[in-house]
């Protein structure tokens, strides 16, 4: 068995379009000895550690990155590890419609759960806060609070 049991994704906006993701895994894994993650075009990434440990992520023929995975021996209750990545991107810059395409990392991995949150600019035009909507296609919606 291996799958990532949640998914967790907190991701920091700026007005040109950066964007800093810190992506968290909750992963139960017996099989697999590394995860495939396809980060968006032109991400570069700060930080990836397993458990809490610094890791090197390998690179796949396909430019996605290759973490290590802890392995459980077969037929154990395999316990939850920790994977986290950090990285930056380049999205679109906002619009006087306050749209903007959030692109999150493709994991080769069944995923059971996840959630995203987003901090938006403080020059975002403001109608008196925002609040960030998620569902469960990690699709982040801005609606202004009138």
């Amino acid at each position: 068995m291996a799958n990532i049991e949640e998914a967790r994704y907190q991701v920091l906006m700026s007005d040109d379009g950066k964007t800093l993701t810190l992506a968290r895994y909750a992963v139960r894994n017996n099989q697999r000895n590394f995860v495939k993650i396809g980060l968006p075009p032109g991400a570069t990434v700060w930080s990836a550690s397993l458990s809490g440990k610094p890791a090197k992520p390998g690179q796949a023929a396909d430019g996605s990155l290759l973490l290590p995975l802890e392995k459980a021996r077969g037929g154990e209750d395999t316990p939850v590890f920790v994977v986290e990545i950090l990285y930056i991107s380049k999205a679109t810059t906002w619009t006087d419609k306050g749209k903007v395409k959030l692109t999150l990392p493709a994991l080769d991995l069944p995923v059971v759960a996840d959630w995203a949150s987003a901090l938006l600019p403080a020059s975002f035009p403001s109608y008196g806060g925002y609040r960030c909507i998620s569902n469960r296609g990690l699709l982040c919606s801005v609606v202004g609070s009138f």
